[in-house]
């Protein structure tokens, strides 16, 4: 009898905690589907397409086939972020949004062939804070 008991309480504190959870809309980020314009046109598509250095940063194996290339550029990022907060306990309540609206992303990549089949490169992306 007791653990029968036990057991229907045990499925109450489930469903009173099922129903007491409201809906959360979140991001876990910003992900680029490409740095610079030639990957950045490509719209994610450039993981498998080797146009030039800069295809290292979704796809190290790219620059395989890409001849001795520096490529350097900038993209401007403009996301659109804040919150708006009810009924919180750990963060602040009230409407917030960021203050800085645009970054300045810049990117940096360089490829040197070693011999018909190996090449080393280097490579740097700036990403929003």
């Amino acid at each position: 009898m007791q653990k029968g008991r036990s057991s229907g309480q045990l499925y109450l504190a489930i469903l009173l905690g099922l129903s007491s959870a409201t809906a959360a809309h979140a991001t876990e980020g910003y992900f680029l589907g490409g740095y610079g314009a030639t990957q950045t046109g490509l719209a994610g598509a450039g993981v498998a397409n080797p146009e030039d250095a800069m295809s290292m940063t979704l796809n190290p194996a790219n620059i395989v086939g890409v001849d001795r290339q520096v490529n350097l550029g900038m993209s401007l990022f403009a996301p659109q972020r804040g919150y708006t907060g009810t009924n919180t306990q750990f963060v602040a309540p009230g409407s917030h949004s960021s203050s800085i609206p645009v970054f300045l992303m810049p990117n940096f990549a360089y490829s040197q062939p070693i011999d018909g089949a190996s090449v080393w490169g280097r490579r740097f992306t700036a990403t929003a804070a």
